[in-house]
């Protein structure tokens, strides 16, 4: 029964309650402030990937021409900056034509992803809808509707 009596008394003190209340406060702020960072550092993550795909993306279309149907890197075999660039970029990659059919894929992306033909095509028909191929591209690649990501 002492005991009891014992743990009232310290609870019921003010010094143990403004402790208690400051512990809580500050729990409670730091929880705050580390969502508040983790959704700032999602979307800088995430504009910085993008942006980096965008560049590729860019370099890509650069170096890369389509004739007749099959693709072609045109590059400065002699220039490291270019070779480095263009191997960069054809470590990993996958080319595929209008109608979803691969016409170019990388080793290390066989590796990575098993293609089936399914996975290419656009998860609803809004893409297929949309008038020029920029357009189009831009959506399947760069910006899903909602009812893609589902």
């Amino acid at each position: 029964m002492s005991g009891i009596r014992n743990f009232r008394r310290i609870t019921s003190a003010l010094r143990f309650r403004l402790t208690v209340g400051y512990a809580l406060f500050i729990c409670v702020m730091l929880i705050g402030v580390g969502a508040i960072y983790r959704q700032k550092l999602a979307t800088i993550l995430d504009n910085q990937v993008r942006d980096g795909l965008e560049q590729e993306w860019a370099a890509a279309k650069g170096y890369l021409r389509i004739e007749k149907g099959s693709p072609h890197w045109y590059f400065d075999h002699f220039d490291p900056d270019e070779s480095f660039m263009v191997e960069r970029i054809r470590r990993v990659y996958m080319l595929a034509d209008a109608q979803y059919n691969i016409m170019e894929i990388s080793e290390t992306y066989k590796s990575i992803v098993p293609i089936r033909p399914p996975i290419l095509q656009p998860r609803c028909g809004r893409a297929a809808r949309l008038e020029s191929t920029q357009e189009r591209q831009r959506h399947s690649v760069f910006d899903p509707c909602r009812r893609c990501l589902r």
